[in-house]
């Protein structure tokens, strides 16, 4: 009996130490006003240990972007997104910011609603970056 518990103890830390947790806040910016952002961090190869991918409303934008990753170079920018649950791997262009850290997906209002409520439902998330030097996974 003292074995089957401590089997299922080891397995059950095992599984949340390797799983995704999201953290939800809503903020308030003497610049921005109010807003609400929910962030995922995951897992990748040095030096990008901690990618991180945010869903944020603020100023009444909608966006999607992926941090702590590597830098976007070249055009042609692509972001795969995968969700354990859904079959369909969902793909978007990209643009960055200024110093090339974020990814910004590209998306309709209809499919950042789309993906939020994947997230919801959905298990761990897979993220590919594609550029005319790279291909990069994060999970």
């Amino acid at each position: 009996m003292k074995k089957s518990i401590l089997l299922f103890v080891a397995i059950a830390f095992t599984a949340n130490l390797f799983a995704q947790n999201w953290v939800f806040r809503s903020e308030t910016s003497n610049f921005d006003g109010s807003y609400k952002f929910a962030a995922v961090i995951g897992h990748g190869d040095f030096p990008y240990n901690n990618p991180t991918l945010f869903v944020r409303m603020k100023q009444g934008r909608r966006e999607i972007f992926v941090s702590k990753v590597v830098n976007a170079a070249g055009d042609n920018l692509t972001v795969k997104l995968k969700v354990d649950n859904v079959p369909q791997v969902f793909e978007f262009t990209a643009e960055t910011s200024k110093d090339n850290e974020l990814w910004f997906l590209d998306t309709t209002e209809a499919e950042f609603d789309s993906l939020v409520e994947m997230f919801k439902n959905g298990g761990e998330v897979y993220v590919r970056l594609i550029s005319d030097y790279s291909t990069e996974d994060y999970m």
